[in-house]
């Protein structure tokens, strides 16, 4: 495996202050390092090889957004075009099991049974 299999900016969300900032990511051997600039210290690195899932998301309704999860934290990163969010999401995927990770399916969303407002027989209660 190259040193570098994939680098560019993408746009993730903070962790504590969940505001939304371009970085530039890079991924290196089996971890995903990101940073302000490609010149800059990493700000951050992913262990891909604990990475279980890397999905397509539409979190907070974004629709070119994609999710890492690891067993510390789940990573929102959004892309600037569908394309490059697939050849990111493959690369990812791709270095998850060449490093011995092991991908899970992404967990289906609940969906309610029933309307959440709607009043049933049960739920009213007599006055007395």
């Amino acid at each position: 495996m190259s040193e570098i299999t994939k680098q560019g900016y993408l746009t993730k969300e903070g962790a504590n202050v969940m505001t939304w900032k371009r970085r530039w990511f890079c991924i290196k051997k089996q971890d995903l390092f990101y940073s302000k600039t490609p010149d800059s210290p990493p700000l951050g690195i992913i262990p891909l090889h604990l990475t279980t899932g890397v999905y397509e998301s539409n979190y907070k309704l974004k629709e070119l957004v994609f999710e890492i999860v690891t067993p510390v934290r789940t990573y929102y990163i959004e892309a600037s075009s569908e394309k490059e969010r697939s050849e990111w999401i493959a690369a990812l995927r791709e270095v998850v099991l060449q490093s011995g990770g092991k991908l899970v399916e992404k967990p289906k969303e609940k969906v309610p049974d029933e309307n959440p407002l709607e009043v049933k027989p049960y739920m009213i209660m007599p006055l007395c």
